[in-house]
């Protein structure tokens, strides 16, 4: 990990540059700037100050890429510009605590709200191509403040971004969320909800929390209603298998307007690695669980996706309903695949999963 030796303040972003007058092109812009030259960092900040700094280890990042700098020094990429996509965390505070959850109950409990100022910041340096924005938490309605006041942010500074709100709807059910989110979302905003099951007592078993259930049919419902979008999303696993087909019978007779169905593997880490058992269900016989409810909700007109199998659990006729959804840095292959003939294709599966999975591998 690269480290500016001796600095020591305030956690900031920086703008990485390669020449002086990128540098100062970015100060003109009112970003702060790194500009890296044979094992020196000189920091650009606060109009024209430069401070130098010798580096630790080696920086891999290239020009115009956003980094991190913590209060020790310490450098993390946090926007690369080479990419369309980015990401932007508002807490990882939860007020569920869902047994396939990638994080782990202490890390959400011990978890503080970022400074206010350092999340609408960031927007400042989103790259300028940027097209899509997820938002993500935990669960980000709970830095409540925060939360709106950067959707309102990227409305009015980023107009034409997508922006994909992660969040468990819970939120949603209470009106006076809702109609905030109408006068601050960006226009092209979709709410991404896990729904786990339609049966009340198998939800809450698995978000491990009372009333989770009600609260997210009527967040859904609310959001609908207000004519945002929303995206409904379903993690496969042993506790709700045999639940696929009854929500899709949910989906269409209460939502029919929701934007998409997206049925998922689970990442086998954090909460997800403690509740194993609980979770973890090989790919085919998932796929297989989904297979008649995926039929339901197209036969009324839903668009539906799978996400994060590897394509060799997917039939061929089912290859069109088929995304390549993993993280990059969180993509792993079987050795299996190396002689797969549609690896290209394949999206993989989580480096979490693989040791759970790879038996089940074929190449194709």
């Amino acid at each position: 990990m690269a480290r500016l030796i001796g600095y020591q303040g305030e956690p900031i972003l920086v703008r990485l540059a390669g020449s002086v007058e990128a540098a100062r092109q970015y100060q003109e812009n009112g970003l702060d700037a790194l500009l890296i030259r044979e094992g020196i960092a000189v920091l650009c900040q606060d109009g024209m100050t430069d401070t130098s700094y010798a580096v630790q280890g080696e920086i891999t990042w290239t020009e115009q890429d956003t980094v991190f700098v913590n209060g020790e020094g310490f450098l993390r990429l946090w926007f690369p510009f080479c990419e369309e996509s980015q990401t932007l965390l508002i807490t990882n505070q939860c007020n569920s605590n869902c047994v396939m959850c990638p994080y782990s109950e202490s890390f959400r409990r011990r978890a503080a709200h970022p400074n206010e100022l350092f999340l609408l910041r960031q927007i400042d340096y989103l790259p300028e191509h940027t097209s899509h924005l997820t938002i993500t938490g935990g669960e980000p309605t709970l830095h409540t403040e925060a939360f709106f006041h950067v959707m309102e942010r990227i409305r009015c500074e980023r107009p034409g971004v997508h922006c994909l709100l992660l969040t468990n709807g819970r939120s949603f059910s209470l009106a006076g969320i809702c109609q905030r989110a109408v006068h601050t979302f960006p226009q092209h905003t979709v709410a991404a909800v896990p729904l786990h099951a339609a049966d009340a007592a198998v939800h809450d078993r698995i978000t491990q929390t009372s009333d989770s259930f009600r609260q997210t049919l009527a967040g859904i419902g609310h959001l609908l209603s207000m004519q945002l979008a929303v995206e409904i999303r379903i993690v496969v696993m042993q506790q709700n298998v045999q639940e696929m087909t009854a929500l899709a019978d949910l989906i269409v007779t209460r939502f029919p307007t929701v934007q998409v169905v997206n049925f998922m593997a689970a990442e086998m880490c954090g909460n997800a690695a403690v509740h194993r058992d609980a979770v973890w269900i090989g790919y085919p016989e998932a796929f297989h669980a989904c297979r008649e409810a995926v039929a339901r909700l197209v036969e009324h007109g839903v668009d539906v996706g799978l996400y994060n199998f590897p394509l060799c659990s997917i039939p061929l006729q089912y290859r069109g309903l088929y995304r390549r959804s993993i993280s990059g840095y969180k993509i792993v292959y079987g050795s299996i695949c190396e002689t797969c003939q549609e690896k290209n294709a394949c999206g993989g599966v989580f480096a979490s999963a693989l040791r759970y999975a790879e038996h089940q591998m074929q190449a194709l």
